[in-house]
């Protein structure tokens, strides 16, 4: 995703938009939670061992897997590798996650 984001924000300075803005998005772009920052944001800081043991340590990675047509972080993955049994909980990681990449 954040190559993707680079990507896009080259296009924009090429066809003349403002720097300024380019840079402000730069910046936002780089103010990614903590992965145990981002769990405790949904009162889900007890899959944080799950996550790091599936391989899944930061949350730039997260959304990085969910952008991956190959490796693409869907609710059998949260279910299978990271061991989160219960589906109101992989819901709503997944819908976190996917609200990350609209941002």
């Amino acid at each position: 995703m954040l190559k993707f984001t680079e990507n896009a924000l080259y296009v924009k300075e090429l066809e003349g938009e403002d720097i300024k803005e380019i840079k402000e998005e730069k910046q936002k772009a780089a103010k990614l939670p903590k992965m145990e920052d981002w769990l405790f944001s949904m009162k889900m800081t007890k899959y944080l061992e799950n996550f790091v043991s599936a391989g899944f340590d930061s949350y730039e990675f997260l959304l990085m897997m969910m952008c991956s047509e190959h490796f693409m972080l869907n609710d059998m993955k949260l279910k299978n590798d990271v061991k989160i049994e219960e589906y109101e909980d992989r819901n709503e990681i997944l819908t976190r996650l996917y609200r990350g990449i609209l941002l």
